[in-house]
């Protein structure tokens, strides 16, 4: 997509409307009905899953198609059919079952993925062994904050047992750090694109807000934690407000939405050289964390880990720009130490902060990797 519809985007994120235009015309469609026996088998079309198990029926555009199901235990099956417009279809498939099987053993760099066979989830992990018919089988792996480039097409003979080791990609993720503050005039509009640019961008940008003591030092997010807020502001030397850093860089004007949204298109064409596995739970008082630091690249330099919440609102203002809600509002920030990792390296980094009286739901783990040159090279979200 490009820029242009990104700012968009953006703009009826923020303000809620958007010229009314002529409705553009569907596409020529129509409705096809799968059934199979037995009935449970995925229904793929044109080598892409549908979500959908027999019977079921799906929307299709019109022309010709290749449809194919699978069940485990039984062979996999095909057929092409030509759809007509405004016109539904039907294919029914009668599946044999197979009675030679094979073992799949598969493991993954970082483990923990989740294995998925011929478009079935299995409800089990890397590493481990599965018991598979013979024949040919389409294997994919899922894991939060990681990617995997393409299926693996595998063909499993009777009574032999295949192993396979796959490398799953860390997806990039950018951070964006905004320093704001309840009477500093500018920032609530700053503050609501960068929540549009947050949501429009979904997983691939980490948001974090640390609040300055100006131009006003009761700034009540500035007060909870003055000491982390400060030590942020002391860092990037931030003398100006609204502020943006994206990756540790600064934007030149943090008021400019298409120079913001700009700035991260660019950073997420950068190569992830870190990936990050992480888990939170809590323990009486004390929400702890535990993270998986898996290398792609040679990094040194200090991980973090900033307590986030995700909204608050006032009902009056809490300052004199009339700003009343508020997104990523920093709460607790870790420095995790410094760390030298290498290529195909696992290290493994704990945390914990106060917490009690509120609802988990309500707060996000963003995790970053910092080098001393300020550069940002990965960041992460977890819930």
């Amino acid at each position: 997509m490009s820029i242009e519809h990104l700012l968009v985007a953006i703009f009826l994120l923020i303000f809620g409307c958007a010229k009314k235009e002529k409705p553009t015309e569907p596409a020529i469609s129509g409705r096809l009905v799968v059934r199979s026996t037995p009935a449970g088998a995925q229904i793929v079309v044109d080598g892409r899953g549908t979500g959908k198990v027999t019977p079921d029926s799906i929307e299709i555009s019109a022309g010709r198609h290749l449809v194919k199901v699978y069940l485990l235990g039984y062979k996999s099956d095909s057929s092409e059919v030509n759809i007509t417009g405004g016109k539904r279809a039907e294919l029914n498939f009668e599946l044999v079952p197979v009675e030679l099987y094979g073992s799949l053993f598969v493991e993954s760099f970082p483990p923990g993925a989740r294995i998925i066979v011929d478009y079935q989830p299995l409800g089990i992990s890397t590493p481990d062994t599965i018991e598979l018919p013979a024949g040919a089988h389409i294997l994919t792996l899922e894991l939060e904050n990681f990617t995997m480039n393409h299926p693996v097409n595998i063909d499993l003979f009777a009574d032999s047992l295949l192993s396979l080791s796959v490398e799953l990609q860390p997806v990039k993720s950018v951070l964006v750090e905004y320093f704001g503050n309840v009477s500093c005039q500018g920032c609530e509009l700053s503050a609501r694109f960068l929540h549009a640019i947050h949501l429009y961008f979904g997983k691939s940008v980490s948001l974090v807000s640390y609040h300055t003591r100006f131009p006003s030092p009761i700034d009540p997010f500035y007060t909870y934690n003055p000491a982390d807020n400060q030590a942020r502001v002391n860092f990037y030397s931030v003398g100006s407000l609204p502020s943006v850093f994206v990756d540790g860089s600064p934007v030149a004007d943090p008021t400019d939405s298409a120079l913001v949204a700009n700035e991260i298109t660019r950073r997420l064409g950068a190569l992830a050289e870190l990936g990050f596995v992480g888990a939170i739970y809590l323990e009486q008082e004390s929400l702890n964390f535990h993270l998986d630091i898996y290398g792609y690249g040679n990094f040194d330099g200090n991980i973090y880990a900033v307590l986030v919440e995700d909204s608050v609102h006032f009902d009056t203002p809490p300052g004199t720009n009339g700003e009343t809600e508020f997104f990523a509002s920093m709460r607790r920030l870790v420095d995790l130490g410094t760390l030298s990792l290498i290529r195909g390296q696992h290290i493994e980094k704990t945390s914990s902060f106060p917490f009690a009286g509120s609802s988990l739901d309500k707060f996000s783990i963003i995790v970053f990797a910092q080098k001393s040159s300020k550069e940002v090279i990965q960041s992460a979200s977890f819930k």
